[in-house]
């Protein structure tokens, strides 16, 4: 009997035909095939390896334990560290809080945070990762937290759960002495007049409307819809901090280094990270907004192209920018604050890369190169005719250019050899959209999730939801030498990629 495969990730298209009669000698053969090939890497996710950034609609629960503070949102719990005063990690979905998450309580007696979705109510130890799943077979409506007893209103009579054997009972009345979260909420946001007129004016003059609260010791942490959380000093009744939960600044199309942090170029706005501070700053740029910074993204000229243009893609050398807009390529000199275009082109931009004092560009996901002092463009091509069906991105290394296409990727070294690498498993349809690298490293985004590539081992990687991503349609990467920044349709997520790739 014959079994036979065709090699990937080759220049060649070799065909290994193994002939052989015992079937239990085929199954080994097949199994050291996948091995060898990397089908899969064994991840097993690890919360520890993830920052998971969702953007924020609501802030619907507010509680805390003696270190942290958790803040539900439909889409994620966001545990923030009262000491260290910023975003530990969030609960989503790859820690198994699946579905429309409603309400969570923390409850100090059983060290467990209570976690109310769609059809489940969830038991979960943020320090162990202990998780308890019970099934009600009634509509949460408010969870009160008692000493001996969880109590539930729902649509119809109350119902009680026994800690100590999680057992469920109907009752005609609830513990006077809970603290209720949820539609009945024992600390109302009208309680608290200094609120008034009960929303938040951010930076921009956007107002968000205040529609949770939560008292821990002195101090009063509120909620705001579509931005985060405020906290204020209940003796003195002044707002002492606020902070940004999650960023919706529609598609995010580009992550950039740009004056020494790192930006996220959304179709609504940008979001700044400062690593060294770990701090965020969303830059939302409607008409008339205008920003005290000197960040190349926020000058009065380049917000302007942005409104009315879009941009499509930014490259840096020293103080020249190349920027994509539309169906144009411009110029900005930053010493001169002078913007000029300088191609335009009958297809919409899509990415733009500096090499070797030659700019390529992607339009139409075809391949341009162009000779910025005689304006000449030529047409790049490939002997696989890959980058004349689609190319999506651009990544250089001293030895090699690398080019993201449908089903794979290709290499061209600096010898003028070119590569056709196909990852196993993949639809050959499947279309690579974003690229980056980081030393031995490469990172291909898809429609489908992450495929990591490991130059010298030739080594592949997935990474999906199951092993951490908020969406498996990521839309943008950027790689240091710790981290991978994600972009999905969902948010941000922060991957420390170098605990779990090998060296």
């Amino acid at each position: 009997m014959k079994f036979k495969f065709d090699a990937v990730d080759s220049e060649t298209s070799s065909e290994f035909i193994f002939l052989f009669q015992d079937s239990k000698f085929k199954i080994v053969i097949f199994f050291s095939i996948v091995l060898f090939y990397g089908f899969g890497n064994g991840y097993v996710y690890n919360p520890q390896d993830w920052l998971n950034l969702p953007w924020v609609k609501t802030v619907h629960s507010i509680t805390s334990d003696p270190f942290n503070v958790y803040i539900g949102t439909p889409e994620a719990i966001f545990i923030f560290n009262k000491s260290e005063k910023n975003i530990q990690r969030t609960l989503t979905s790859s820690d198994g809080i699946t579905g429309t998450i409603r309400i969570c309580a923390f409850d100090q007696k059983a060290n467990l945070l209570w976690i109310v979705t769609d059809n489940r109510l969830i038991g979960y130890n943020p320090y162990t990762n202990f998780r308890l799943e019970l099934f009600p077979e009634f509509v949460i409506r408010s969870i009160g937290i008692a000493d001996t007893h969880l109590y539930f209103l729902t649509d119809d009579n109350p119902w009680r759960l026994r800690k100590k054997d999680h057992k469920f009972q109907m009752v005609k009345k609830t513990d006077t002495n809970a603290i209720w979260f949820g539609e009945r909420n024992t600390f109302q946001v009208t309680n608290y007049p200094f609120l008034v007129p009960y929303f938040y004016l951010d930076e921009n003059l956007v107002k968000h409307r205040i529609g949770i609260v939560f008292e821990d010791r002195k101090t009063l942490w509120v909620g705001a819809d579509e931005y985060g959380v405020l906290t204020y000093d209940l003796v003195t009744k002044q707002l002492l901090s606020h902070f940004r939960l999650g960023f919706d600044i529609g598609l995010i199309t580009n992550i950039l280094p740009i004056d020494n942090n790192i930006w996220f170029l959304g179709s609504d706005g940008f979001v700044e990270h400062n690593p060294k501070t770990n701090q965020w700053q969303q830059h939302l740029t409607p008409f008339g907004a205008i920003f005290n910074s000197p960040s190349i993204l926020l000058q009065p000229k380049i917000l302007d192209l942005r409104r009315v243009q879009g941009i499509s893609s930014i490259v840096a050398q020293q103080n020249n920018y190349w920027i994509g807009s539309g169906s144009e390529i411009y110029h900005y000199d930053s010493k001169s604050n002078s913007l000029s275009p300088i191609l335009r082109f009958f297809a919409p931009i899509q990415k733009l890369f500096w090499s070797q004092n030659r700019l390529y560009f992607i339009a139409g996901n075809r391949l341009y190169r162009f000779e910025t002092k005689t304006k000449k463009i030529d047409t790049i091509f490939d002997p696989y005719q890959k980058i004349t069906f689609g190319v999506f991105d651009i990544y250089r290394t001293r030895s090699h250019d690398y080019y993201s296409v449908y089903g794979g990727f290709l290499s061209f070294d600096t010898l003028g050899n070119w590569r056709l690498h196909i990852p196993p498993g993949i639809d050959l349809s499947l279309p690579f959209t974003t690229l980056t690298g980081f030393g031995d490293y490469l990172f291909f985004g898809s429609p489908n999730g992450i495929i990591t590539y490991h130059r010298n081992t030739e080594r592949y990687d997935y990474f999906t939801t199951k092993e951490g991503l908020l969406s498996n349609n990521v839309t943008a990467l950027y790689a240091d030498s710790n981290y991978l920044w994600i972009a999905t349709d969902r948010g941000i997520s922060r991957f420390t990629y170098r605990n779990v790739l090998p060296k």
